[in-house]
């Protein structure tokens, strides 16, 4: 039942004072924050004030871009090239006319066989006594075995 003079019906229709307290509050309080601005900016951008604070004649160490980090070309077989059928390193390097150096070093290093390719970056064929032209002909057999280069 309705009763028409109860001091609830006083307040219909308008906001309770707890809310119009909370609402003034609010409205004071945004009118005193100022926008907040985020940026991102990668570790390159502040080589120079790690080279500014360098004791003289000392080099900082500066952070890998991501350029040389995820650069595939130092890997033998790059990175999303799938490797070909597992040999034997004496055999992959008859079948792709390799010469008995390069063998003899794979084997020296104890590579077992070409599913081992894949672990082997261009550094690692340096460090284990590969001339340039050796390089070549070994990175170009691989990928011809992994089918990325047509085979002439």
């Amino acid at each position: 039942m309705f009763v028409p003079d109860t001091p609830g019906d006083a307040l219909r229709g308008k906001p309770s004072p707890l809310f119009q307290q909370r609402m003034q509050n609010a409205a004071a309080k945004k009118g005193d924050a100022a926008p907040a601005i985020n940026i991102n900016l990668p570790p390159e951008a502040f080589t120079f004030a790690r080279q500014l604070h360098a004791p003289p004649g000392e080099v900082q160490p500066t952070l890998p871009s991501a350029a040389t980090t995820t650069d595939q070309s130092i890997m033998l077989l790059p990175r999303g090239v799938a490797p070909g059928q597992q040999m034997s390193i004496e055999d992959f390097c008859s079948v792709f006319d390799l010469s008995d150096t390069v063998c003899k070093l794979l084997v020296e290093n104890e590579f077992s066989g070409s599913h081992t390719f894949r672990h082997i970056t261009i550094a690692d064929l340096k460090d284990m006594g590969f001339k340039l032209g050796a390089i070549a002909a070994f990175k170009d057999a691989v990928l011809t075995w992994a089918g990325a280069v047509n085979k002439v």
